[in-house]
Protein backbone atom coordinates (compact mmCIF):
# COMPACT_ATOMS: atom_id res chain seq x y z
CA UNK A 1 0.00 0.00 0.00
CA UNK A 2 2.84 2.37 0.89
CA UNK A 3 4.54 1.68 -2.44
CA UNK A 4 1.33 2.38 -4.34
CA UNK A 5 0.85 5.63 -2.41
CA UNK A 6 4.50 6.60 -3.01
CA UNK A 7 4.25 5.95 -6.75
CA UNK A 8 0.94 7.79 -6.95
CA UNK A 9 2.47 10.81 -5.15
CA UNK A 10 5.51 10.71 -7.45
CA UNK A 11 3.33 10.72 -10.56
CA UNK A 12 1.18 13.61 -9.26
CA UNK A 13 4.15 15.76 -8.22
CA UNK A 14 5.99 15.03 -11.48
CA UNK A 15 2.90 16.04 -13.44
CA UNK A 16 2.60 19.31 -11.51
CA UNK A 17 6.32 19.99 -12.00
CA UNK A 18 6.13 19.40 -15.75
CA UNK A 19 3.07 21.65 -16.06
CA UNK A 20 4.76 24.41 -14.02
CA UNK A 21 7.77 24.21 -16.35
CA UNK A 22 5.70 24.74 -19.50
CA UNK A 23 4.90 28.30 -20.65
CA UNK A 24 2.01 27.05 -22.81
CA UNK A 25 0.46 25.11 -19.93
CA UNK A 26 0.80 28.05 -17.56
CA UNK A 27 -0.80 30.35 -20.13
CA UNK A 28 -3.74 27.95 -20.48
CA UNK A 29 -4.03 27.64 -16.70
CA UNK A 30 -4.00 31.43 -16.33
CA UNK A 31 -6.84 31.77 -18.81
CA UNK A 32 -8.89 29.10 -17.06
CA UNK A 33 -8.22 30.50 -13.59
CA UNK A 34 -9.37 33.98 -14.62
CA UNK A 35 -12.82 32.60 -15.54
CA UNK A 36 -13.47 30.86 -12.23
CA UNK A 37 -15.50 32.19 -9.25
CA UNK A 38 -13.60 34.60 -6.99
CA UNK A 39 -13.01 32.02 -4.27
CA UNK A 40 -11.16 29.83 -6.80
CA UNK A 41 -9.74 32.59 -9.01
CA UNK A 42 -6.21 33.89 -8.54
CA UNK A 43 -6.15 37.02 -6.37
CA UNK A 44 -3.72 38.53 -8.89
CA UNK A 45 -6.60 38.89 -11.35
CA UNK A 46 -9.03 40.28 -8.79
CA UNK A 47 -6.80 42.68 -6.84
CA UNK A 48 -3.59 43.05 -8.88
CA UNK A 49 -0.39 41.09 -9.35
CA UNK A 50 1.52 42.88 -6.57
CA UNK A 51 -1.22 42.18 -4.05
CA UNK A 52 -0.98 38.56 -5.25
CA UNK A 53 2.69 38.58 -4.27
CA UNK A 54 2.52 40.52 -1.01
CA UNK A 55 -0.97 39.78 0.35
CA UNK A 56 -0.87 42.98 2.36
CA UNK A 57 -4.56 43.57 3.27
CA UNK A 58 -4.34 47.36 2.80
CA UNK A 59 -3.74 46.69 -0.91
CA UNK A 60 -6.74 44.42 -1.40
CA UNK A 61 -8.23 46.79 -3.97
CA UNK A 62 -10.45 45.44 -6.73
CA UNK A 63 -8.62 45.98 -10.01
CA UNK A 64 -10.39 47.50 -12.98
CA UNK A 65 -9.76 45.00 -15.77
CA UNK A 66 -11.72 46.85 -18.47
CA UNK A 67 -9.96 47.92 -21.65
CA UNK A 68 -9.52 51.49 -22.85
CA UNK A 69 -12.72 52.53 -24.60
CA UNK A 70 -12.61 52.74 -28.37
CA UNK A 71 -12.67 56.36 -29.57
CA UNK A 72 -15.99 57.58 -30.92
CA UNK A 73 -14.69 60.73 -32.60
CA UNK A 74 -14.14 60.74 -36.35
CA UNK A 75 -10.48 60.55 -37.37
CA UNK A 76 -9.63 63.25 -39.90
CA UNK A 77 -6.97 61.32 -41.78
CA UNK A 78 -8.15 58.44 -43.95
CA UNK A 79 -6.94 55.06 -42.65
CA UNK A 80 -4.11 53.98 -44.88
CA UNK A 81 -1.58 52.20 -42.66
CA UNK A 82 -1.17 48.69 -41.32
CA UNK A 83 0.14 48.57 -37.75
CA UNK A 84 2.01 45.55 -36.43
CA UNK A 85 2.51 45.59 -32.66
CA UNK A 86 4.91 43.46 -30.63
CA UNK A 87 3.74 44.05 -27.07
CA UNK A 88 3.78 43.02 -23.44
CA UNK A 89 1.10 43.18 -20.75
CA UNK A 90 1.20 46.98 -20.52
CA UNK A 91 -0.26 47.09 -24.01
CA UNK A 92 -2.52 44.07 -24.31
CA UNK A 93 -4.08 44.52 -20.88
CA UNK A 94 -5.29 47.97 -22.02
CA UNK A 95 -6.29 47.56 -25.67
CA UNK A 96 -8.27 45.17 -27.84
CA UNK A 97 -7.07 44.33 -31.35
CA UNK A 98 -8.90 47.10 -33.14
CA UNK A 99 -7.42 49.70 -35.55
CA UNK A 100 -9.82 52.41 -34.35
CA UNK A 101 -7.47 53.22 -31.48
CA UNK A 102 -4.74 54.28 -33.84
CA UNK A 103 -4.60 57.35 -36.05
CA UNK A 104 -4.70 56.59 -39.78
CA UNK A 105 -4.55 52.80 -39.25
CA UNK A 106 -6.80 50.46 -41.25
CA UNK A 107 -5.48 47.14 -39.88
CA UNK A 108 -3.86 46.34 -36.53
CA UNK A 109 -2.10 43.10 -35.66
CA UNK A 110 -0.98 42.33 -32.10
CA UNK A 111 1.76 39.85 -31.17
CA UNK A 112 2.70 39.21 -27.55
CA UNK A 113 6.28 38.52 -26.54
CA UNK A 114 5.16 34.96 -25.78
CA UNK A 115 3.91 34.47 -29.36
CA UNK A 116 5.21 34.81 -32.92
CA UNK A 117 3.96 36.17 -36.26
CA UNK A 118 5.10 35.50 -39.82
CA UNK A 119 5.05 38.61 -42.01
CA UNK A 120 5.49 38.39 -45.78
CA UNK A 121 8.16 40.74 -47.10
CA UNK A 122 6.50 41.04 -50.51
CA UNK A 123 3.24 42.13 -48.88
CA UNK A 124 5.12 44.67 -46.75
CA UNK A 125 6.76 46.23 -49.78
CA UNK A 126 3.36 46.82 -51.33
CA UNK A 127 1.79 48.17 -48.13
CA UNK A 128 2.18 51.15 -45.84
CA UNK A 129 3.15 49.24 -42.69
CA UNK A 130 4.50 50.42 -39.37
CA UNK A 131 6.06 48.25 -36.68
CA UNK A 132 5.55 49.22 -33.04
CA UNK A 133 7.72 47.38 -30.51
CA UNK A 134 6.55 47.93 -26.94
CA UNK A 135 8.49 46.54 -23.99
CA UNK A 136 8.38 47.73 -20.40
CA UNK A 137 11.59 49.20 -18.98
CA UNK A 138 12.38 46.32 -16.63
CA UNK A 139 12.61 43.86 -19.56
CA UNK A 140 14.06 46.21 -22.17
CA UNK A 141 17.71 45.20 -22.07
CA UNK A 142 16.83 41.52 -22.18
CA UNK A 143 14.24 41.67 -24.96
CA UNK A 144 15.10 44.60 -27.22
CA UNK A 145 17.71 42.79 -29.29
CA UNK A 146 17.29 41.94 -32.96
CA UNK A 147 17.65 38.20 -32.34
CA UNK A 148 14.82 38.34 -29.76
CA UNK A 149 12.51 40.46 -31.91
CA UNK A 150 13.07 38.32 -35.03
CA UNK A 151 11.94 35.28 -33.06
CA UNK A 152 8.56 37.02 -32.59
CA UNK A 153 8.16 39.05 -35.80
CA UNK A 154 9.61 36.80 -38.47
CA UNK A 155 9.93 38.01 -42.05
CA UNK A 156 9.13 35.44 -44.73
CA UNK A 157 11.49 35.78 -47.71
CA UNK A 158 13.62 38.41 -45.92
CA UNK A 159 15.39 40.95 -48.10
CA UNK A 160 18.80 40.36 -46.59
CA UNK A 161 19.16 37.30 -44.41
CA UNK A 162 22.71 38.29 -43.53
CA UNK A 163 21.42 41.17 -41.42
CA UNK A 164 20.34 38.75 -38.70
CA UNK A 165 22.63 39.42 -35.73
CA UNK A 166 25.18 37.42 -33.83
CA UNK A 167 25.00 34.19 -35.82
CA UNK A 168 27.79 31.73 -35.07
CA UNK A 169 29.97 30.88 -38.05
CA UNK A 170 29.87 27.26 -36.98
CA UNK A 171 26.62 25.31 -37.15
CA UNK A 172 27.61 23.52 -33.96
CA UNK A 173 26.17 24.97 -30.74
CA UNK A 174 28.67 26.41 -28.30
CA UNK A 175 29.26 24.87 -24.87
CA UNK A 176 27.64 27.97 -23.40
CA UNK A 177 24.47 27.37 -25.46
CA UNK A 178 24.38 23.72 -24.47
CA UNK A 179 24.80 24.68 -20.81
CA UNK A 180 21.88 27.11 -21.03
CA UNK A 181 19.68 24.54 -22.80
CA UNK A 182 20.36 21.91 -20.13
CA UNK A 183 19.74 24.42 -17.35
CA UNK A 184 16.41 25.52 -18.86
CA UNK A 185 15.37 21.90 -19.37
CA UNK A 186 16.09 20.98 -15.76
CA UNK A 187 14.95 24.19 -14.12
CA UNK A 188 12.40 26.66 -15.45
CA UNK A 189 13.42 30.25 -14.52
CA UNK A 190 9.99 31.04 -13.01
CA UNK A 191 9.36 27.61 -11.54
CA UNK A 192 8.72 28.77 -7.95
CA UNK A 193 6.18 31.42 -8.92
CA UNK A 194 4.53 29.00 -11.39
CA UNK A 195 4.18 26.34 -8.70
CA UNK A 196 2.78 28.86 -6.26
CA UNK A 197 0.27 30.01 -8.87
CA UNK A 198 -0.77 26.48 -9.84
CA UNK A 199 -1.17 25.17 -6.29
CA UNK A 200 -1.94 28.06 -3.96
CA UNK A 201 -3.00 31.14 -5.94
CA UNK A 202 -6.70 30.96 -5.11
CA UNK A 203 -9.03 33.22 -3.17
CA UNK A 204 -9.77 30.46 -0.69
CA UNK A 205 -6.29 30.86 0.85
CA UNK A 206 -6.46 34.67 1.07
CA UNK A 207 -7.25 35.06 4.78
CA UNK A 208 -4.28 32.89 5.82
CA UNK A 209 -1.86 34.63 3.45
CA UNK A 210 -2.97 38.09 4.61
CA UNK A 211 -2.47 37.12 8.26
CA UNK A 212 1.04 35.87 7.55
CA UNK A 213 1.90 38.96 5.46
CA UNK A 214 0.64 41.35 8.18
CA UNK A 215 2.65 39.61 10.89
CA UNK A 216 5.81 39.65 8.77
CA UNK A 217 5.41 43.37 8.09
CA UNK A 218 4.61 44.34 11.68
CA UNK A 219 7.14 42.10 13.44
CA UNK A 220 10.00 41.91 10.95
CA UNK A 221 9.33 44.88 8.58
CA UNK A 222 9.48 42.43 5.70
CA UNK A 223 7.23 41.56 2.75
CA UNK A 224 7.37 39.05 -0.11
CA UNK A 225 10.68 39.02 -2.00
CA UNK A 226 8.97 39.81 -5.32
CA UNK A 227 7.41 43.06 -4.10
CA UNK A 228 8.54 46.29 -2.48
CA UNK A 229 6.53 48.79 -0.44
CA UNK A 230 6.98 52.44 -1.43
CA UNK A 231 8.57 54.79 1.08
CA UNK A 232 5.26 56.52 1.76
CA UNK A 233 3.45 53.18 2.00
CA UNK A 234 0.95 54.08 -0.73
CA UNK A 235 2.16 51.87 -3.62
CA UNK A 236 3.56 48.43 -4.21
CA UNK A 237 6.36 47.91 -6.77
CA UNK A 238 8.03 44.91 -8.31
CA UNK A 239 11.21 44.43 -6.28
CA UNK A 240 13.31 44.09 -9.44
CA UNK A 241 12.42 47.66 -10.46
CA UNK A 242 13.64 49.10 -7.15
CA UNK A 243 16.76 47.06 -6.36
CA UNK A 244 19.68 49.15 -7.65
CA UNK A 245 21.81 46.01 -8.14
CA UNK A 246 19.56 44.77 -10.96
CA UNK A 247 19.57 46.11 -14.54
CA UNK A 248 15.75 45.99 -14.49
CA UNK A 249 15.76 48.68 -11.80
CA UNK A 250 15.17 52.39 -12.32
CA UNK A 251 18.08 52.97 -9.93
CA UNK A 252 20.68 50.77 -11.61
CA UNK A 253 23.75 52.86 -12.46
CA UNK A 254 24.21 52.37 -16.22
CA UNK A 255 27.55 53.52 -17.57
CA UNK A 256 27.68 55.35 -20.89
CA UNK A 257 28.98 52.32 -22.79
CA UNK A 258 26.00 50.23 -21.69
CA UNK A 259 23.65 52.92 -22.96
CA UNK A 260 25.56 53.17 -26.25
CA UNK A 261 25.44 49.39 -26.74
CA UNK A 262 21.70 49.37 -26.14
CA UNK A 263 21.19 52.22 -28.62
CA UNK A 264 23.05 50.13 -31.20
CA UNK A 265 20.65 47.26 -30.51
CA UNK A 266 17.70 49.55 -31.20
CA UNK A 267 19.33 50.87 -34.38
CA UNK A 268 19.95 47.30 -35.56
CA UNK A 269 16.28 46.42 -35.06
CA UNK A 270 15.26 49.57 -36.92
CA UNK A 271 17.55 48.92 -39.88
CA UNK A 272 16.53 45.28 -40.27
CA UNK A 273 12.78 45.92 -40.35
CA UNK A 274 13.10 48.96 -42.61
CA UNK A 275 15.03 46.79 -45.07
CA UNK A 276 12.35 44.11 -44.73
CA UNK A 277 9.70 46.55 -45.96
CA UNK A 278 8.26 48.42 -42.99
CA UNK A 279 7.85 52.14 -43.62
CA UNK A 280 8.68 53.02 -40.04
CA UNK A 281 9.72 51.39 -36.75
CA UNK A 282 8.60 52.86 -33.43
CA UNK A 283 10.00 51.81 -30.06
CA UNK A 284 8.07 52.31 -26.83
CA UNK A 285 9.59 51.53 -23.42
CA UNK A 286 7.05 52.32 -20.68
CA UNK A 287 8.98 53.44 -17.63
CA UNK A 288 8.87 51.46 -14.42
CA UNK A 289 6.11 52.95 -12.23
CA UNK A 290 8.64 53.78 -9.52
CA UNK A 291 10.39 56.14 -11.97
CA UNK A 292 7.14 57.99 -12.65
CA UNK A 293 5.59 58.04 -9.18
CA UNK A 294 8.85 59.25 -7.58
CA UNK A 295 8.02 58.05 -4.08
CA UNK A 296 11.49 56.85 -3.14
CA UNK A 297 13.11 60.26 -2.57
CA UNK A 298 16.20 59.45 -4.62
CA UNK A 299 17.19 60.14 -8.23
CA UNK A 300 16.54 57.54 -10.93
CA UNK A 301 19.04 56.53 -13.58
CA UNK A 302 17.30 58.62 -16.29
CA UNK A 303 17.40 55.58 -18.56
CA UNK A 304 14.86 56.79 -21.13
CA UNK A 305 16.18 60.35 -21.29
CA UNK A 306 19.70 59.05 -21.90
CA UNK A 307 18.40 56.86 -24.72
CA UNK A 308 16.34 59.58 -26.41
CA UNK A 309 19.18 62.10 -26.25
CA UNK A 310 21.92 59.74 -27.39
CA UNK A 311 23.63 61.15 -30.50
CA UNK A 312 23.72 57.73 -32.22
CA UNK A 313 19.99 56.96 -31.91
CA UNK A 314 18.30 56.46 -35.30
CA UNK A 315 14.87 55.17 -34.31
CA UNK A 316 11.92 57.02 -32.80
CA UNK A 317 11.12 56.34 -29.14
CA UNK A 318 7.60 57.16 -27.93
CA UNK A 319 7.95 58.24 -24.31
CA UNK A 320 5.09 59.95 -22.43
CA UNK A 321 6.94 59.90 -19.09
CA UNK A 322 6.72 63.65 -18.47
CA UNK A 323 2.96 63.65 -19.03
CA UNK A 324 2.51 60.57 -16.86
CA UNK A 325 4.26 62.37 -13.99
CA UNK A 326 1.46 64.94 -13.90
CA UNK A 327 -0.94 63.64 -11.20
CA UNK A 328 1.09 60.43 -11.45
CA UNK A 329 -0.77 58.61 -8.68
CA UNK A 330 -3.90 58.66 -10.85
CA UNK A 331 -2.16 56.86 -13.72
CA UNK A 332 -1.11 53.62 -12.00
CA UNK A 333 -2.68 50.89 -9.91
CA UNK A 334 -1.57 50.82 -6.27
CA UNK A 335 -1.55 47.01 -6.05
CA UNK A 336 -0.56 46.09 -9.60
CA UNK A 337 2.59 46.65 -11.65
CA UNK A 338 0.79 48.28 -14.61
CA UNK A 339 -0.63 51.63 -15.53
CA UNK A 340 -4.41 51.97 -15.43
CA UNK A 341 -6.64 53.08 -18.32
CA UNK A 342 -5.90 56.75 -17.64
CA UNK A 343 -2.18 56.11 -17.99
CA UNK A 344 -2.74 53.98 -21.09
CA UNK A 345 -4.74 56.78 -22.74
CA UNK A 346 -1.89 59.24 -22.12
CA UNK A 347 0.50 56.83 -23.81
CA UNK A 348 -1.91 56.29 -26.71
CA UNK A 349 -2.11 60.03 -27.36
CA UNK A 350 1.69 60.16 -27.75
CA UNK A 351 1.67 57.14 -30.04
CA UNK A 352 -1.00 58.67 -32.27
CA UNK A 353 1.03 61.84 -32.67
CA UNK A 354 3.84 59.70 -34.00
CA UNK A 355 1.51 57.79 -36.32
CA UNK A 356 0.08 61.03 -37.70
CA UNK A 357 3.60 62.09 -38.75
CA UNK A 358 4.25 58.76 -40.50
Amino acid sequence: MRKILAWFSLVIFTYVLVCASSDKTMKWLSQQRSLQPEILRSDKYTFGDLYGFSYLPQFRIIKDTSKVELPTNVVVSLPSKDLYVLCDSYFYSSFVENPRYFSGVKNAYFTRWTEDTLVNAITLKASNSILLIECVERNALMRLKLSEVVNRITIANPIKKQTLPHQNKSNLPSLFDISDDVKNLLYHPTLESNLDFALFSRGIYRIFKELKASLNLQLFHRIDNSASLSKDGSFLYLKETVDSNLISSSFYAFNQQEITDFVENLNEINQYYLQAGFKKVIISIPANPVAILQTEEKPTNQFLNRLKNHPNLKVEIVDPSDSLKVKASQNYFKSDSHWNNRGAQIWLAFLNRSLEKS
